[in-house]
């Protein structure tokens, strides 16, 4: 085709969507008003950061390292409640048994 037209090209535009159960009936629809004022409270932004020095303390603490230790001594923690109260009960059988 010379011309660049769209002749003997069948168009198929969709139908507008039929409005679903959950839709509101459009006497809802024109019933409906906008809400005004304050709708949901401003919250006010959070106090500035306080900026103090960084001390030798505050450098030489290694976060990782704390985290990592603390994540092993509470998947521990159980375990060595257990071995306490076995070697107590053992201690307390072994003090009965002289």
């Amino acid at each position: 085709m010379a011309g660049g037209g769209c002749s003997g090209v069948l168009r198929d535009f969709p139908s507008p969507p039929t409005p679903a159960a959950k839709d509101a009936s459009a006497a809802e629809c024109a019933a409906a008003t906008q809400l005004t004022g304050t709708v949901l409270p401003f919250k006010p932004a959070a106090a500035a950061a306080e900026y103090v020095a960084v001390t030798k303390d505050m450098k030489d603490f290694r976060a990782y390292a704390k985290v990592a230790v603390e994540r092993m001594n509470k998947r521990w923690e159980g375990r060595r409640i257990k071995r306490a109260e076995e070697a107590a009960a053992a201690e307390k059988e072994k003090a009965a048994g002289k």
